[in-house]
């Protein structure tokens, strides 16, 4: 997952874009208060779709958050991805990232 480039970042931030932008705020703020760790965040998809959130578990156990989260879906290849506060989660078991 890469960060929205400055090429192709909206020019115009409509009612819909701001309210994305404080849903992934608000999402982003509950997690890092449970002690986790954004690694990077997509905060208008070119999808379309609501904002993604790269986390660091932080050694919090995945079963612990995926109870918190409407919606979780856990991969073949590990990838944990979930549906929190209406902002998308991307998760890598075993993953360990430092680039922030």
């Amino acid at each position: 997952m890469e960060l929205i480039a400055n090429t192709t970042a909206p020019r115009v931030y409509t009612p819909a874009r701001i309210a994305q932008i404080a849903a992934a705020n608000a999402a982003g703020r509950a997690l890092r208060a449970l002690g986790l760790r954004v690694i990077s965040e997509e905060l208008i998809p070119d999808d379309g779709g609501a904002p993604i959130l790269l986390l660091d578990l932080c050694g919090m156990p995945a079963e612990y958050l995926r109870g918190m989260c409407e919606a979780s879906t856990r991969q073949a290849d590990g990838r944990i991805t979930a549906l929190f506060q209406g902002v998308r989660l991307a998760i890598h078991q075993g993953e360990v990232r430092h680039d922030g």
